[in-house]
């Protein structure tokens, strides 16, 4: 497995004329081998949008469409915990996954299916509304994989990892499709 590297990359400008992983965490972000496969950068300022940047994602022809993060260190968890973002993935310790981004394509859904020997939990965060979520479910669901709703009220995970465990004890079974 690749290392999992945190940079501070406040001068790099990725291509772009300004430098714009400026007050960003950046970290490398990895396919389901464990390859990395570009950088992601969060946002360390409140307000400050977006909270993602992916633009290492084009140079490397690998777009977070295509990727799961964290998913390599995870397979054949009892249960993952399905995030927003790397970040939040990573403060939810073991089986925390992300999606890069609120919505699940079938092909992300398809990888967490074949990884996923157990249940997995979404964690709603308070911007992703109740049919987003339903429908992230039920793209899990047609390929076999028990689903629960975990709905977040304190920001992601990051913000406020405490609310994790508690959030995955109550969360409800997501409504069959």
């Amino acid at each position: 497995n690749a290392p999992r590297w945190v940079f501070d990359l406040d001068r790099v400008r990725w291509g772009y004329p300004d430098a714009p992983m400026r007050n960003r965490l950046v970290f490398a972000v990895c396919d389901e081998r464990g390859q990395v496969v570009f950088a992601s950068g969060r946002s360390i300022l409140s307000g400050h949008e977006p909270k993602y940047l992916y633009p290492s994602s084009v140079a490397a022809g690998c777009g977070k469409s295509d990727v799961v993060d964290n998913l390599d260190v995870w397979v054949n968890c009892p249960r993952l915990l399905l995030c927003e973002g790397g970040l939040s993935a990573l403060s939810c310790g073991a089986g925390g996954i992300a999606s890069l981004g609120m919505g699940l394509s079938e092909m992300k859904a398809a990888r967490i299916a074949s990884a996923a020997p157990g249940e997995v939990v979404l964690l709603q965060e308070p911007e992703m509304s109740d049919a987003l979520a339903e429908d992230t479910a039920r793209k899990l669901q047609v390929l076999g994989v028990p689903v629960r709703i975990g709905r977040l009220v304190n920001g992601d995970p990051n913000d406020d990892p405490e609310q994790v465990e508690g959030v995955v004890a109550e969360a409800r079974a997501a409504s069959l499709f």
